[in-house]
């Protein structure tokens, strides 16, 4: 039987205008950025003299994951930031928590509504990433590697709109909270990395920075969910490789995206617990 929360976000989300219109904004931003991409390498290319490479198409892919990535975490926040706080504003949460459901009913029911969402949003995408299928280069398996690294991601950025939108009262208030996280974890851990190495190589510790550069790197950013996706296929540009090859430690086996998945379930099995003594709290 289907979650009854998520039955009904299913069928008010679908029977408004705002979905199929924002769907149609998200595929026609990715056909533009797509388009453009085409155009400017097909005319270098020409005026070069030289002919079609293949390899543009994986680039092409590798483009739209990160542009795909990057709009999924802009939007999902703003469907769960509200889920808990905008029922409290339209006076409906009390009339929820009446009702037979538990917490954890309410909880991953709004949670599978998020996804199920994002899961939209990936399929409707997919013929833009089977472009590079035309020209090789790309397996199922890497595909298949990226949509589930989305969705533990996407648990992860719900699991915190969620908490927010328990936690604070106001619609506004949880949204600018679940933001300002998305924030410290996308672009403050990259921020406190750049600070740390600045003032080991001040205070001339560049031996211990050489040495133990891999397990700072994965310190800072293994909770990143960018550089976990980034590390999928921009592995020698981030010095990755050069920093295995140097690492000793056991930790030289560890992955950057292992560190983030896992950083990603264990971070939201925490937040769903206390989502659940809010509501536990509020009822």
């Amino acid at each position: 039987m289907i979650n009854p929360i998520l039955e009904r976000e299913l069928k008010t989300r679908m029977r408004t205008w705002k979905t199929p219109i924002m769907l149609m904004i998200y595929l026609l931003i990715i056909s533009i950025v797509v388009a453009l991409f085409f155009v400017i390498n097909e005319q270098r290319y020409m005026y070069g003299g030289g002919t079609f490479d293949p390899r543009m198409a994986i680039r092409i892919y590798n483009l739209i994951v990160v542009g795909q990535f990057i709009i999924l975490m802009l939007v999902l926040p703003a469907f769960t930031a509200t889920a808990i706080s905008g029922e409290r504003e339209r006076q409906t949460l009390d009339l929820m928590l009446c009702t037979d459901l538990s917490p954890w009913k309410i909880i991953f029911g709004k949670i599978s509504a998020a996804l199920a969402f994002v899961f939209l949003l990936i399929i409707a995408a997919t013929p833009f990433m089977s472009i590079v299928f035309l020209f090789g280069g790309i397996t199922i398996w890497e595909v298949v590697k990226v949509v589930l690294f989305y969705m533990v991601t996407a648990v992860l950025v719900s699991c915190i709109g969620l908490y927010c939108s328990a936690r604070f009262k106001r619609v506004v208030t949880s949204i600018i909270v679940s933001y300002l996280i998305m924030g410290i974890l996308f672009v403050g851990t990259v921020v406190a990395y750049g600070v740390f190495m600045m003032i080991m190589s001040t205070k001339g510790n560049n031996d211990f920075v050489n040495k133990y550069a891999y397990e700072i790197l994965l310190g800072f950013l293994g909770a990143n969910p960018g550089f976990g996706l980034a590390s999928f296929y921009l592995g020698d540009y981030l010095g990755i490789s050069y920093w295995l090859n140097i690492s000793t430690s056991i930790f030289k086996t560890v992955k950057p995206w292992m560190v983030s998945v896992t950083f990603d379930v264990v971070v939201s099995a925490i937040l769903v617990v206390l989502t659940k003594f809010r509501l536990t709290r509020i009822r």
